[in-house]
């Protein structure tokens, strides 16, 4: 089959671009307005109908004729793809590079490169499903049908020029693969949702859906006529008040209205809690399948479908889907909540604008010029350039150095790194009466740090384990064990102790503070409000308070700590009580304008970020009465109090020299953390 013959293409119908349209914007109304059209992102499937239609109508048509080449075939469909995806992908690409994030941007490298390489659906199938909570922080989301679509044009001209080389039956072999496809798809769904959305063997039978169509219509033209003429000669004889109506295309007109009932079904009863693609699919695969079928003097498709307006939706529908989403997506990521309806109806307009100058000044130009080798290369070695340029920025963890971001980032780096231990070791490398196994049922973690035999050992929660990362960093000579028992240590009250595995870690530690002879000094730290009284009171986005206490709470916490602190202190052990920071009841990242770029402005942002200090006071009175009733009868215990350190006469201080100090309402990060550490070594502490 030689390169230079020429592929002949079916007849235009104008209603097959009205089609489109309706696609389209059923997708751009479903990703600006949800709720306003829940099921439209089935228009993903019509275009999957259409596209199958199409190429296999070509396909099949140019073989017969003994004038098909593969050269030629993906020669245009490179012309067809391309250009404007090379542009959306590129303008992606470098709006990322102002706008978003190190972590977001090293995402949108990724996208980029699994985008331009035409696998974005099996990426997007390894990090969740299309309906998740972060897809509309993926501006590229919507390229997976694009990598379907891809996959089966790579696919199916070679199956079909195998089956026409061996003289197999086309029809039965378009049957066969749609029928395993379909099979496929029902039996991936029931355990595997997102693969069954964007597998392409799940996929590939709506586009064959479209290739049965292209036989019926490429081999079954003179039937479908007359037996649309015999239907139409019949009404025309014994239903004569009908004939102005139905004018000479009955059949034709029935077949269209059903099709358009299905479509609009699917439109209203499919949503993203559907069970789909699945057997729901069929709605608008039929739908598409039945409209397409009935020909475009059915007076659905001549009067909507085929209207100019229709139709140029229909010619810019190819960029408008590869536009619309990225606007759509970076409103949502910039205002770090859904944009308002006027800021989606701006991005909709815009991406409409942007997809009539792709068409006109880049896509079209592109595709009337010949297929010749110079363009495909041109439009190859962009290709590979963004490909590669994607991997870079993945690669290079989203280039946090960029100038625009470098400030912003080295905040927000103090928010991303959470508490968790620098480091964890099975608690079996230290011998204690206790292992590792016997503290997971309570969240227990245990550390070496500096591989030293241990002299120094940091007991509590999670308020224990927010100084792991400065610890490791603080080049302690002694040796060190951080030991951390989620509520239950160092001590609490009656609500945790009461859970036999807590009670138990709980003796266990005992027996081995009176026991041991090698940890010289003990560090308590912990959430102590919420020790006291075993509860979490008021909670808002990134903060919480702890309950107040009752009697029963107050006097349990003092009879453990009694316990704890008469074991602690043989050995002639240091013991050192860390009181907490001073817990904040508002989100610190609202401090900061945490965003390198922004389209209105941030209402949310607080612009005196602190604490006041008289509520301070009054939210811990009974917490620190309750404390001094416990230090007052251990005088050799010494105390640390942050308080100094992040209050001043009238304000607690969320952010000290411009940086946050905390990680949330109530943890510091490693800035605070290292703030505190140092206080404590300049006061002989550490």
């Amino acid at each position: 089959m030689a390169t230079q013959k020429h592929l002949t293409h079916p007849k235009y119908r104008a209603d097959i671009d009205g089609l489109r349209a309706i696609a389209v914007i059923a997708v751009v109304l479903f990703h600006a307005f949800p709720s306003f059209l829940p099921g439209g992102f089935i228009g993903v499937d019509i275009f999957f109908v259409i596209s199958g239609y199409l190429i296999t109508t070509i396909i099949i048509e140019n073989m017969e004729k003994e004038t098909f080449s593969f050269f030629t075939f993906y020669g245009r469909r490179v012309k067809r793809i391309f250009p404007a995806l090379l542009l959306v992908l590129t303008a992606t690409l470098s709006f990322g590079w102002i706008s978003l994030h190190s972590h977001e941007y090293e995402q949108i490298g990724k996208h980029i490169s699994a985008s331009a390489g035409f696998v974005q659906n099996f990426i997007l199938w390894d990090e969740a499903g299309y309906f998740d909570n972060t897809s509309e922080s993926k501006p590229l989301l919507h390229i997976w049908s694009l990598g379907v679509e891809e996959q089966f044009y790579f696919v199916w001209p070679f199956v079909l020029w195998f089956v026409w080389v061996r003289r197999y039956s086309f029809l039965l072999t378009i049957i066969i693969v749609f029928a395993v496809s379909f099979y496929l798809n029902n039996r991936i769904i029931i355990y595997d949702k997102p693969g069954a959305f964007y597998f392409p063997h799940a996929r590939f039978w709506e586009l064959i859906s479209g290739s049965i169509l292209a036989w019926i219509k490429l081999h079954s033209l003179n039937s479908n006529i007359q037996i649309n003429n015999k239907v139409d000669k019949w009404f025309r004889t014994h239903l004569t008040i009908f004939v102005a109506f139905f004018s000479r295309k009955f059949l034709s007109n029935v077949i269209s209205f059903i099709g358009v009932i299905l479509i609009i079904s699917g439109f209203l009863i499919i949503n993203e809690q559907s069970l789909f693609p699945g057997r729901l699919a069929l709605l608008p695969v039929i739908g598409t399948m039945l409209l397409i079928f009935s020909g475009s003097e059915a007076w659905f498709n001549q009067v909507f479908l085929s209207n100019k307006l229709a139709i140029w939706f229909g010619l810019i529908s190819y960029p408008l889907y590869l536009w619309h989403w990225p606007l759509i997506s970076f409103s949502h990521i910039i205002e770090e909540e859904a944009p308002s309806i006027n800021l989606r109806l701006y991005a909709v307009f815009i991406s409409i604008i942007l997809a009539a100058a792709t068409y006109y000044f880049i896509e079209k130009p592109i595709r009337s010029k010949s297929t010749n080798i110079r363009t495909l290369l041109t439009l190859g070695i962009a290709n590979i350039f963004l490909i590669v340029s994607g991997m870079y920025v993945f690669m290079k963890e989203g280039l946090p150095n960029r100038s625009n971001v470098s400030e912003i980032y080295s905040i927000s780096i103090l928010f991303d790194r959470p508490y968790s231990p620098y480091d964890s070791h099975d608690c079996q490398e230290y011998p204690l009466p206790f292992n590792s196994k016997s503290l997971k049922p309570i969240d227990g973690e245990c550390l070496i740090l500096n591989e030293k035999q241990p002299t120094k050992m940091f007991i509590g929660d999670s308020h224990t384990i927010q100084f792991a990362n400065s610890l490791a960093n603080a080049s302690l000579e002694d040796g060190l064990l951080i030991l951390k028992g989620n509520n239950c240590f160092p001590f609490s009250t009656t609500n945790y102790m009461s859970k036999s595995e807590c009670k138990s870690a709980f003796v266990n530690l005992i027996n081995f503070l009176e026991k041991d002879k090698n940890i010289d000094t003990i560090y308590l730290s912990a959430f102590w409000s919420k020790s006291i009284s075993g509860r979490l009171g008021d909670e808002g986005v990134n903060w919480r308070l702890a309950a107040l206490p009752n009697e029963d709470d107050i006097l349990s916490f003092l009879d453990y700590g009694r316990e704890f602190l008469r074991a602690a202190q043989k050995n002639d052990r240091r013991v050192i009580f860390m009181h907490d920071i001073p817990i904040l009841d508002f989100d610190i990242k609202r401090c900061f304008d945490s965003r390198p770029f922004r389209i209105t402005e941030n209402k949310k942002l607080i612009k005196e970020c602190s604490l006041k200090f008289s509520n301070y006071l009054t939210k811990n009175e009974v917490y620190f009465k309750t404390i001094r009733t416990l230090l007052n009868e251990f005088t050799n215990v010494e105390v640390y109090d942050p308080k100094e350190l992040f209050c001043e006469t009238n304000k607690c201080k969320g952010v000290i020299n411009h940086k946050p100090i905390y990680y949330n309402g109530d943890h510091v990060n490693e800035y605070g953390a290292d703030l505190i550490l140092n206080d404590m070594k300049s006061k002989d502490l550490l």
